[in-house]
């Protein structure tokens, strides 16, 4: 091989590597901005000093990475057409395009995996690690680059005001700065509840009504057919601030009642009709979208919805307090006694509550459940089965060795969980 065809290969492999390594920097960075939880974290890493040197230069290191990634592509691109015109047989137009497309496809190729997917992949996937390893090469491959970023910042901002335009604002202030400078922040460094708090936001986008739910077995509600004496003690006795009204069952609900509506009725309690009293409710699809119901909820000041099959018949409500918890967690007031809805026996090994909707159990678990047509544990176990288990009974599902342990009438309310292993060694039901 001769040696100018060693060389530009040498110098392809070489530039095909600064590439991945700034790559690597970028999302190692922004990786990394997402994963420090504690001072301690980011003391650790900025102990390096290398490290510590690409965040206290932050903005001439946002600059550099993307600098260094459009001049890398272009001298790839450049080498490329190089190699064609010196090493591909030119004399026939058609062989020509034919060697051009292929040996572009190739670099492309090439550029996309080695240069782009893999470092990006990597530092995701092990950002710390990545970041020490890439953040000397890094720092000379920006000692070397430099000069030409400064020169050519020099001759745009000499440009940009022949056309009277604003030299101050920098697109890269807008993404990678931004991340990197909140790292050598105090404020930066959130709480481990804030962050649960922002991660549970961004989840919700997801969340459709079915997720959040209270199903309709679970519902206490008052019936107009009842003794006012009846629906009275049924609303000391479950200690809930609202509850449906309905003309003798759930699919025929006509509003709710404020247990404060009922504190300040002045007149006989025997007399109380609850129709003149009751407050009127909403009704959701079970695939309205949660960020679709909090907005109605604001808009309108309601805390309570009733959530309806196609057919309109009731199968949960919704309300504000179960949206909220999706975003930090159980609420629990002076009043509430309940106990967690998964709990850690052993190795493996869980007691689950019936209740627990599907989100929240992948979540506790760290599982996956492949299943959208329920919403809790328990719609999930008799769904699988086609009926209501008996106590003591088993099966799987998926990687999960289910064995119920309570049961109600229409409902599961715990089981034992057992997560078996799986080949590929992560666990999915």
């Amino acid at each position: 091989m001769p040696v100018s065809e060693i060389g530009v290969i040498l110098a392809y492999v070489l530039l095909l590597v600064a590439h991945a390594l700034l790559v690597a920097c970028e999302f190692s960075l922004i990786k990394i901005r997402y994963i420090v939880l504690e001072r301690k974290d980011l003391d650790e890493l900025r102990s390096d000093h290398n490290i510590r040197r690409l965040l206290d230069k932050a903005k001439h290191t946002s600059q550099f990475i993307r600098f260094g990634n459009v001049v890398t592509t272009i001298l790839i691109v450049a080498l490329f057409f190089l190699f064609v015109r010196e090493y591909t047989d030119l004399s026939t137009p058609s062989l020509k395009l034919l060697q051009i497309t292929v040996s572009f496809l190739v670099i492309l190729v090439i550029l996309y995996f080695f240069g782009e997917v893999l470092p990006r992949t990597l530092a995701i996937s092990n950002p710390k690690r990545i970041l020490k390893a890439v953040s000397l090469p890094v720092f000379i491959i920006q000692l070397v680059l430099w000069p030409v970023l400064y020169s050519l910042q020099y001759l745009t901002a000499k440009i940009l005001r022949l056309f009277k335009l604003n030299t101050k604002h920098d697109i890269n202030l807008l993404d990678i700065y931004i991340q990197i400078r909140a790292l050598g922040e105090d404020k930066a460094v959130l709480t481990k509840q804030t962050r649960k708090i922002i991660t549970n936001a961004l989840k919700i986008k997801d969340l459709v009504a079915s997720d959040i739910l209270l199903p309709r077995n679970q519902i206490e509600y008052l019936n107009i057919n009842d003794p006012i004496a009846t629906n009275l003690a049924k609303a000391k006795s479950h200690g809930h601030t609202r509850l449906p009204l309905c003309d003798g069952d759930l699919d025929n609900c006509i509003g709710f009642v404020h247990i404060k509506n009922i504190f300040i009725y002045s007149g006989n309690p025997d007399e109380l009709d609850l129709r003149k009293i009751k407050h009127p409710i909403i009704r959701f699809s079970i695939t309205t979208s949660v960020e679709d119901i909090l907005q109605k909820f604001l808009k309108s000041n309601i805390h309570m919805a009733l959530v309806v099959d196609e057919f309109g018949g009731t199968i949960g409500i919704v309300t504000l307090e179960r949206l909220l918890e999706e975003l930090v967690g159980d609420i629990q007031d002076e009043f509430d006694n309940e106990e967690k809805e998964v709990v850690h026996i052993a190795e493996q090994r869980y007691k689950v509550f019936g209740s627990i909707p599907i989100h929240d159990l992948d979540e506790a678990l760290n599982i996956t459940i492949k299943n959208d047509a329920v919403s809790t544990f328990s719609g999930l176990i008799t769904s699988e089965l086609g009926r209501i288990p008996l106590a003591g009974e088993t099966l799987t599902i998926g990687n999960l060795a289910i064995t119920v342990d309570e049961v109600g009438e229409t409902r599961v309310i715990s089981a034992t969980v057992e997560i078996l292993p799986t080949p590929e060694g992560h666990t999915e039901a």
